[in-house]
């Protein structure tokens, strides 16, 4: 393999250099990934329950930063939001 190949592009020189230094980091998530692969094929409930969580805990944290990220804008285009928002902040003012 000759170190200079002019058919390859600054990306690709990037990624074998990159891959190059950190060889041993992709190597122990590739070990890493077989252990827990191993282990789900071995105990799916066990794994059904753990991605379960996951994905739960996943599923409400986006979902209350995308609450707050539309709460804390000001303009925003959609008439029905615009309706629903002032009821909602009057709500919570009041509270």
């Amino acid at each position: 393999m000759s170190a200079v190949n002019p058919s390859l592009t600054d990306m690709q020189r990037a990624m074998q250099d990159a891959f190059r230094v950190h060889w041993r980091l992709m190597m122990f998530q590739g070990v890493i990934m077989i252990i827990l692969g191993a282990l789900a094929v071995a105990a799916p409930v066990i794994a059904t329950i753990a991605i379960d969580i996951y994905i739960g805990w996943l599923f409400l944290i986006s979902g209350v930063i995308g609450l707050l990220a539309l709460f804390s804008t000001n303009d925003i285009p959609a008439f029905l939001w615009g309706l629903s928002r002032r009821p909602c902040r009057s709500l919570l003012a009041s509270c």
